[in-house]
């Protein structure tokens, strides 16, 4: 398969914004991990048993919990595969390692395929939908939601 360099730049910028997130997440840094979302997206995470959240307030308010109950932690995103579908839409997955541990110590790790729905908005591409897929057991989910 064969790209033109714009289908390339549009391909880095794609997998640059899970770079970004993860960056975000393990700075404890909001605004980073928020930049991602278009105002409209869906954060998905009942495939591992949380909620669907829906508007960049909903996934905000998710991340703000991660930010209090976590100590630390650390997400690496790999295996990406994504495929153009026009020049603003794209489909992708990309497989989740997560680690860290909750202010009372447990251990909390993820191992997640997630599935994405990406536009390209006035010049920028953005996750529009985001589906966490478990892909083993989650240890420390019971903790992670109180």
């Amino acid at each position: 398969m064969s790209y033109t360099a714009e289908q390339l730049s549009d391909l880095e910028e794609i997998r640059r914004l899970s770079a970004v997130y993860a960056r975000g997440l393990d700075r404890f840094d909001m605004e980073e991990v928020m930049q991602i979302f278009a105002v409209d997206s869906v954060f998905d995470a009942t495939p591992v048993g949380m909620e669907e959240y829906k508007g960049v307030d909903a996934i905000r308010d998710f991340f703000v919990h991660n930010q209090e109950v976590m100590n630390d932690q650390m997400h690496l995103f790999g295996n990406f595969v994504i495929d153009l579908e026009s020049p603003t839409r794209a489909r992708g997955t990309s497989y989740l390692f997560q680690d860290g541990h909750l202010k009372s110590g447990a251990q909390v790790t993820t191992s997640c395929l997630n599935e994405d729905e990406y536009e390209k908005r006035d010049g920028q591409w953005y996750v529009v939908r985001r589906a966490c897929i478990g892909l083993m057991p989650m240890v420390g989910n019971d903790s992670y939601q109180e």
